[in-house]
């Protein structure tokens, strides 16, 4: 080749490169004019022009600032909130037309991370809820949302995700998410603050998720008369949740819990702290779900429950060296609720039960649990109760029991994607 035809074939490529849509080249865009040590040549006002710009795989640093926007990541990378001089917060809140519902989904979410083909990483950043202006009642409104998609949730503060419409609560808030039901979503959940939310803090579904869930606080709303989780998980989710602290969701109706898990196996619920909730930590199932099956219990503090420290609607799950503490009812319920689910075949052993009606009830329609002769229990009035409720209790449990207990099954048909 002669180099007159070379140098051609080379202007002839450059030409045609330069016809392609382009993208930021650089592997790092900044949002906002803040000065930072890390070097972001590309400067965007918005987060989503920013994101809109990246190449698969860039770092995305947002500087400190109120952004009033809806974030949607569709291709892998990292979102981060970065501190500038003695500025260390980047919030995101609604935008102030109000949160739509993107393309992909039914909900409202916030920053909304959907079927992409690689990790996405969302950290460093406050998303707050208010004024997000979700028109109705029918579907969730979400802080940070995972559908389809893996990667990491890591030192967010979400908070104040609820909806009231008219003045009434809609109890549809959540704070973080993970939803595999249309696709992959292997996420990791780790040193976030959930706070002020209406429905769940953090909430992970369907079988296709696989979260862990870790060194989190989650604090609820208190006694707001709506039914509220601090940890969701539900449908055959694979879940380890361990290290956490979560605390206040008694709703009035006891119908509340620190961690829900409904319809899910092999579940593993260790060394976190749930205080002041209806329930702790609470195993059940619905109408048509898998049951909450071998699971592991282990090594909880749990304290101030108005229901019972752990009540267990599963069966072959192990309950063992957690320590509870001033609970209303028991300190381990081996339940039915009502046939809601079975439990049978539990290992209940090496707790330490410290002021409960009972210290540990079985229903006396189970069969095949064990009970071990090394829990410890003080300040019971009663160590272990055959029957359905505690007998200081009694009036209290039946009226209980003849309603749902957890959020009623009409709310169950919000939880799809």
């Amino acid at each position: 080749m002669t180099e007159t035809r070379m140098t051609l074939m080379m202007i002839t490529i450059v030409v045609l490169a330069s016809l392609q849509p382009q993208h930021a080249m650089a592997s790092t865009l900044k949002v906002g004019t803040c000065v930072i040590n890390q070097d972001a040549p590309a400067h965007f006002a918005t987060i989503q022009a920013a994101v809109n710009a990246a190449s698969p795989g860039s770092t995305v640093l947002v500087c400190p600032g109120t952004y009033a926007e809806q974030v949607v990541i569709t291709q892998p990378l990292t979102l981060r909130g970065v501190q500038s001089k003695n500025m260390g917060a980047a919030i995101i809140v609604p935008p102030t037309t109000g949160l739509i519902v993107p393309a992909g989904t039914s909900t409202y979410p916030q920053v909304f991370v959907y079927n992409t083909a690689g990790p996405v990483t969302v950290s460093n950043l406050t998303v707050d809820g208010r004024h997000n202006q979700v028109p109705n009642c029918d579907n969730f409104m979400d802080g940070v949302y995972f559908l389809a998609a893996s990667g990491t949730m890591e030192n967010i503060v979400a908070r104040n995700q609820k909806v009231s419409v008219a003045g009434n609560a809609c109890g549809t808030g959540i704070g973080l998410r993970v939803t595999g039901d249309v696709g992959n979503a292997d996420v990791l959940i780790q040193n976030n603050t959930v706070s002020a939310y209406d429905f769940g803090g953090i909430f992970a579904s369907y079988p296709q998720a696989t979260v862990n869930i870790q060194k989190n606080s989650v604090v609820g709303p208190g006694a707001n008369g709506v039914s509220t989780g601090g940890i969701i998980l539900f449908d055959d989710v694979v879940a380890t949740v361990s290290e956490n602290s979560v605390v206040d969701n008694p709703s009035a109706a006891l119908s509340s819990a620190g961690i829900d898990v409904v319809g899910v196996e092999n579940v593993v619920v260790s060394r976190n702290t749930f205080g002041n909730n209806a329930y702790g930590i609470a195993f059940y199932t619905f109408a048509g779900d898998p049951n909450s099956d071998n699971g592991t219990v282990s090594n909880n503090n749990v304290y101030g429950s108005s229901a019972d420290a752990i009540a267990i609607c599963g069966d072959n799950n192990s309950v063992t060296g957690n320590t509870l503490s001033d609970s209303r009812e028991s300190g381990v319920n081996l339940t039915t609720f009502a046939a809601m689910c079975t439990a049978n075949n539990n290992t209940v052993s090496g707790n330490t039960i410290n002021g409960a009606c009972a210290g540990i009830l079985v229903d006396p329609s189970t069969t095949g649990n064990v009970i071990g002769g090394a829990n410890r229990m003080f300040n019971a009035n009663s160590l272990q109760v055959t029957g359905t409720s505690c007998p200081v209790t009694a009036a209290a449990n039946v009226a209980k029991s003849a309603q749902s207990v957890y959020p009623p099954s009409s709310r169950m048909l919000r939880w799809a994607n």
